[in-house]
């Protein structure tokens, strides 16, 4: 696994953060397809984009920061201590993403409705790619498995070291495919 994907300009870029950055670009695409069903002038529609980028980040540190670990204080220690690794819930995300588009639209006096079918297309789509980071991250493991397919993770990262060296489903991959579906 690589938990850095490469070194450039003296900074180590997470597989998770390129990722993420690959799912809003994935995610982007789609709305740009639907743009017309939006409805909505170029302002608008770049205010939706940053409405959604901003809601998309919100949602997804603080679910993870209140639903995941040791709760709010412990989450944000181990962040400061393991900046190269990322941290979020893409539970978070898609409900900060929803919440955003709906505040905007509520904003703008827009139909929530083709927003939501944007993103009811962009999210799937972001998912697989995003879980193609944590893969390469070594988050977001499966359980332990005799199947050939089991992969092992062996590289310091969000594995703990008891399930480190051990077969572990793929279950990065497993939901990539099925948001793929």
């Amino acid at each position: 696994m690589r938990p850095i994907l490469f070194h450039a300009f003296g900074f180590g870029f997470g597989s998770a953060r390129v990722f993420a950055g690959l799912a809003a670009l994935a995610s982007y695409l789609v709305f740009e397809s639907r743009r017309k069903e939006l409805a909505l002038s170029d302002d608008d529609f770049w205010g939706l984009m940053g409405a959604l980028a901003l809601g998309t980040i919100l949602g997804a540190i603080v679910f993870y920061a209140v639903a995941y670990g040791s709760g709010l204080a412990a989450n944000v220690s181990y962040w400061r201590a393991h900046r190269d690794i990322a941290g979020g819930s893409m539970l978070g995300a898609w409900a900060g993403a929803a919440a955003a588009a709906a505040l905007f639209c509520r904003r703008k006096a827009r139909p929530f409705g083709p927003a939501a079918d944007a993103l009811g297309a962009a999210a799937p789509l972001g998912l697989a790619v995003m879980r193609v980071g944590c893969l390469l991250n070594g988050c977001c493991f499966g359980r332990p498995t005799t199947l050939p397919w089991g992969i092992t993770f062996s590289v310091p990262s969000a594995v703990p070291l008891a399930l480190r060296g051990k077969p572990l489903h793929p279950a990065q991959l497993y939901e990539a495919a099925a948001a793929l579906r």
